[in-house]
Order: C-alpha cells, then structure tokens, then sequence
C-alpha cells in the first residue's frame, strides 16, 4: 500500500513521490550546500511536509555548516572549535 500523506494544497491525505536535490543555504555568513530530501504530491505537484526528512535534512545541514566552519579556522574534523 502506498504511503499518503496530507498535502496542505489539496486538503487530503495523498501519495506522494520523493526527490533529493543540493542546497545551498547561508548560515552564519557561511555558505553551506547539502543534499535535501523532500516529498511531492503526486496529484497537485506541490512540496509536501515529510516528518522523517525534516530532521535528516537538519543533520545534514548542521554536519555541513560545521564542516565548512572547521576549514574556514583551519581546524581538522576530529577537532572541535
């Protein structure tokens, strides 16, 4: 069976696909890309609200910033800033 979810365009629970895309975002003046999931609705095409993704997403973009931040201060990833 098909996971649904509500879409908050349609107003329902319905299908949806599920896509990765790289990001850019600035953070703290530091620019920062990482891949994000997201879902879409199979029936309007609009983004929709996965509850899973959101907290991946966030982990990835955190890992990311401080990756960038340690090399921007010349500090190795085993360290700590």
């Amino acid at each position: 069976m098909e996971e649904k979810l509500l879409c908050s365009h349609c107003r329902e629970r319905v299908p949806y696909e599920t896509f990765s895309k790289e990001t850019t975002e600035v953070i703290k003046g530091i620019e920062v890309t990482y891949t994000e999931n997201y879902g879409v609705c199979k029936i309007c095409g609009h983004r929709i609200f996965v509850p899973e993704f959101e907290d991946d997403n966030m982990e990835r973009l955190d890992e990311a910033y401080w990756r960038e931040a340690k090399k921007r201060k010349g500090v190795s990833n085993n360290e700590t800033i």
